[in-house]
């Protein structure tokens, strides 16, 4: 057994823990711990099961179309889209990112990199970084790693994410990817379909071995 499910007192949601966490719930030693951390777990639970349900009902407002994918717990975007089987030109992720003293979120594909200074031109500033997990958190409400699209600043969605039919985003949690159609995003309010980006470059491997002919 993987894993076992556990009433959290919600109608909708579960806790899904390990049987040897289980074990440790029922050391009497440490009950009070384990009682923190069933909270703790739940809470989590709960508010991202409400984070997304609450996103997809404003994509639906806005007629953005999706379709929800669940699989297990994942950070990184590489990791989602691996275990999907898709390339990574058929993904996207959302930078939050300060520019002067304001915040942009923008879109890119995963198969590109940011252009700074073409961005920096763009937005009319001089300096530009990623936003810090707290700046991230504070700003969107979300966890960090779990950016989705309408994050309620300013957006500019570059538009080499166009070039696909879909594409695979975040949805405000790290257990969910959503499936967008791309002719759909311009419909992110407050957002505009620029140029800011290049394809990565391949990254060569040295082993040392010389051409001969």
């Amino acid at each position: 057994i993987d894993y076992i499910y556990l009433g959290t007192g919600h109608p909708e949601y579960d806790l899904k823990i390990t049987p040897d966490n289980l074990q440790k719930f029922t050391n009497a030693k440490k009950i009070d711990l384990a009682l923190e951390n069933v909270i703790r777990e739940t809470k989590t639970i709960v508010d991202t099961g409400k984070i997304v349900k609450e996103y997809g009902q404003k994509l639906e407002s806005l007629k953005i179309d999706y379709k929800l994918i669940e699989h297990p717990v994942m950070k990184e975007v590489s990791e989602v889209m691996l275990f999907l089987g898709k390339p990574m030109s058929e993904s996207s992720a959302t930078l939050v990112m300060k520019a002067d003293d304001k915040y942009v979120a923008i879109i890119r594909r995963g198969d590109t990199e940011l252009n700074i200074e073409k961005t920096k031109q763009l937005l009319g500033v001089s300096s530009l970084k990623i936003a810090s997990p707290d700046e991230f958190t504070k700003l969107t409400g979300l966890p960090s790693g779990a950016a989705h699209f309408l994050t309620g600043l300013p957006t500019y969605v570059d538009k080499k994410v166009l070039e696909k039919e879909f594409i695979y985003g975040g949805a405000g949690s790290l257990e969910i990817t959503f499936k967008y159609k791309t002719s759909d995003l311009a419909k992110i309010p407050n957002s505009n379909i620029v140029d800011i980006t290049q394809i990565k470059a391949k990254q060569r491997i040295l082993t040392g071995d010389r051409p001969t002919g």
